[in-house]
């Protein structure tokens, strides 16, 4: 807790804004549930007949994502004539704490493995991150008059039996010397701020019932942010389009809450069950690699999904992977 406190309070005087001199401020409201704690998204549509359509302002660029490591202590060794040196950090903790940065408010942790493993899915293989170090000393004085040093960080390595975490540190232009040893050791890394991309998602609900809700999540992996969109109403196809067959079903409400899409039809409307089609669009970080979907519907309603050109895959209580690649 004692280095918690001190990373957040690093935070408040505002040390990863200086590393990165715009650091991920890229506007938006507060997104995702399990990004993972719920917040309010500003993406929010009702309709009430088959084959509605509706428009909304575009969704907000999603606010960048801080992620916060901490250690006991580090070494630092010389790795090539580019001024890189391998970092190595001791009695790592096991989870990284992540918040969104302004005017986000979303906050969560995921474990240390998970990060390392996704850091490509992050995007920061092709886009390496900024990052700060910062330490209560060691054998050499603090640096950056006590703020940390800012680094470009590539090629994590996490090794769980030992709690070590290893790592390339690049030191940014006038940054200076990264001490040898260290202590107490806070390490701020930021995502950089990445755009939104919108993906077209076709989901289907058949066997559903008069009265009968149908309902799906989008889930993020990785901390990400993902929220159900209506698209970008610049481009052509932005809104959302809602059917139903064999015969007319009266729908009372369609509702876009964030991470949330439910469709409500309504008791009595048409006799035997129906299949609906709802087309809209998942909206995520650029540099997302993957979403999860799974369906809260009524008992005996069948939910398939099909995201962008790939084929239809059913949607069941449990989370499925869907691939943002193609």
């Amino acid at each position: 807790m004692m280095r918690l406190r001190r990373a957040l309070g690093a935070l408040a005087l505002g040390l990863l804004a200086a590393s990165t001199g715009a650091c991920a401020g890229t506007g938006g409201s507060d997104v995702a549930e399990k990004l993972p704690l719920g917040s309010k998204v500003a993406s929010e549509s009702t309709g009430s007949t088959t084959g509605a359509t509706g428009t909304e302002p575009p969704t907000p660029t999603a606010p960048g994502l801080l992620y916060v490591a901490e250690a006991d202590a580090a070494s630092v060794a010389a790795v090539g004539d580019d001024g890189a040196r391998l970092v190595t950090l001791t009695g790592t903790d096991a989870s990284v704490l992540w918040f969104q940065d302004r005017p986000g408010r979303a906050a969560g942790d995921l474990s240390i493995s998970e990060f390392v493993a996704t850091w490509d899915e992050l995007g920061f293989v092709d886009d390496p991150p900024n990052a700060v170090i910062r330490h209560s000393g060691g054998e050499e004085p603090l640096v950056g008059d006590g703020l940390g040093l800012v680094v470009e960080m590539t090629d994590p390595v996490w090794d769980q039996p030992s709690a070590t975490l290893r790592f390339t540190a690049v030191p940014a232009e006038g940054a200076g010397a990264i001490p040898a040893l260290m202590n107490d050791v806070s390490l701020f890394i930021d995502d950089g701020g990445a755009g939104t991309t919108y993906h077209p998602t076709k989901v289907t609900a058949t066997n559903v019932a008069p009265g009968q809700k149908v309902q799906i999540q989008v889930l993020p992996t990785g901390g990400r942010s993902v929220v159900w969109s209506m698209g970008d109403t610049a481009q052509d196809g932005a809104g959302f389009s809602l059917a139903s067959g064999p015969g007319q079903a009266a729908v009372s409400d369609v509702h876009l809450d964030g991470q949330t899409v439910s469709i409500q039809t309504s008791a009595g409307a048409a006799s035997g069950a129906i299949t609906l089609s709802l087309d809209l669009f998942v909206a995520t970080d650029a540099s997302s690699g993957a979403v999860q979907f799974r369906s809260e519907a009524d008992p005996g309603v069948e939910v398939s999904l099909s995201l962008g050109d790939s084929p239809p895959q059913t949607v069941n209580p449990t989370p499925t992977l869907f691939s943002l690649s193609g």
